[in-house]
């Protein structure tokens, strides 16, 4: 893709976002229409799990599909363009206290339950992945890492579950758990909050063995009653 390129005869690139040998993701806008949207061009070599996790997914809040087109050489797919800060961007920005934190947890936590309701797990759960809308409002973004039941094999080595790296065959959606864990634990380390309850319930989400871990639907539970 190139800027001013014309997709699909209406989509007009406005800003290459990320390129690499397989992948391109850009800023486009409908000709006609004017919507400022996100646009993925994904090679034939490659799989197209955002697009089909995203076609099937009823979640409030993740990027919505408008639109796809499939070229001899690969697919393009237009998405709910989400404007706002990344988690890890506002961290960086913006002091946040625990009344914030806990929302953060409880919001992300119910979309990861909804799409874990769904038979998904997503993947790639990291602050980048996570757009703050406003300072109460989130998304959960980038569908590409996400599979049912074999293991998609595509993560962050940061924010990864152990067993998905030691091919152990024990790999469902407590493997997002796990990053979600280490998500909130370092922003409880940056911020310096020590609220003991929260403390507690991120050491339970990190548990390295997946069958100590809680699932989601417990994990907000447990936010509730803090």
């Amino acid at each position: 893709m190139e800027i001013n390129q014309i997709i699909a005869g209406k989509y007009e690139i406005t800003e290459i976002l990320k390129s690499t040998q397989n992948k391109v993701i850009a800023k486009c806008i409908h000709q006609s229409l004017r919507n400022p949207w996100l646009i993925k061009y994904v090679n034939e070599h490659e799989n197209i799990n955002e697009l089909e996790a995203l076609l099937e997914l009823e979640v409030y809040h993740i990027p919505k599909i408008i639109d796809y087109y499939q070229s001899a050489k690969g697919t393009y797919y237009v998405l709910e363009y989400i404007p706002g800060m990344t988690m890890d961007e506002f961290v960086k920005s913006f002091q946040i206290n625990t009344k914030t934190l806990v929302h953060w947890m409880l919001t992300l936590g119910k979309i990861i339950a909804d799409v874990h309701g769904q038979g998904y797990v997503h993947g790639d759960i990291k602050p980048e992945n996570i757009m703050i809308v406003d300072e109460k409002d989130l998304v959960l973004i980038d569908f590409g890492s996400c599979f049912k039941e074999i293991d998609s094999e595509s993560f962050t080595f940061e924010y990864v579950a152990p067993e998905r790296l030691c091919d152990l065959g024990v790999v469902d959606d407590r493997s997002d758990i796990y990053s979600f864990g280490l998500i909130f634990r370092e922003i409880l380390s940056k911020m310096k909050i020590k609220k003991k309850k929260l403390v507690h319930l991120v050491q339970k989400c990190c548990e390295v063995e997946i069958e100590k871990r809680p699932r989601m639907v417990d994990v907000i539970a447990l936010l509730n009653e803090i």
